[in-house]
């Protein structure tokens, strides 16, 4: 009776927990979408600003690099960081647009942004799933919670079979035979 309460119980973990994950990926594709365009505006006013100079750039981050004091170099790195992740998150925005559920997955918990993903966290509300996406998440999630059960189940059981037959043999009986019942 326990057993299958506690079945349940992961089953109901699993299915609830990965039937959350298509809301969040939306959470987190509405942020990601957000840092986009406000990078892409301060990366291209950069570009702009480089241009209007005569400069590509990377000339333009080298002469920030060159530059006397700590102020201009750290401008520049900072700079540099901010470029480097406009292209990250452009490229992750890219994939969520043309990739299906499984390119989500690949992105939202595998490389997702930091900045983001707290976002999306924070703006999260659970959402009952109505999409084929959630459902077969849902499915998939409750599948997991089972598999998990059953590991933890079947792992248990070895280890107190094992545990049982130890004090068995330590005690003198012969593989837990009562005396009584022990082969001469």
């Amino acid at each position: 009776m326990i057993a299958r309460l506690i079945a349940f119980v992961m089953l109901a973990l699993g299915a609830g927990s990965a039937s959350q994950f298509p809301e969040y990926a939306q959470q987190y594709r509405q942020r990601l979408g957000g840092a986009v365009d406000e990078l892409s505006v301060i990366v291209g006013e950069f570009d702009a600003a480089a241009r209007s100079a005569g400069l590509t750039r990377e000339e333009a981050l080298w002469q920030y690099s060159e530059a006397g004091g700590n102020f201009l170099p750290e401008r520049g790195n900072q700079m540099r960081r901010a470029i480097n992740r406009f292209e990250t998150l452009r490229e992750q925005d890219t994939l969520l647009d043309q990739g299906g559920t499984f390119s989500a997955l690949r992105v939202v918990l595998l490389d997702a942004d930091r900045q983001v993903a707290e976002g999306a966290l924070e703006d999260f509300r659970p959402a009952v799933p109505l999409t084929a996406e959630g459902l077969s998440l849902t499915a998939a999630g409750g599948a997991l919670g089972l598999i998990f059960y059953q590991i933890l189940a079947f792992g248990g059981r070895r280890l107190m079979g094992r545990n049982a037959e130890s004090r068995a043999g330590a005690s003198g009986t012969g593989r837990g035979l009562p005396k009584s019942q022990k082969p001469s």
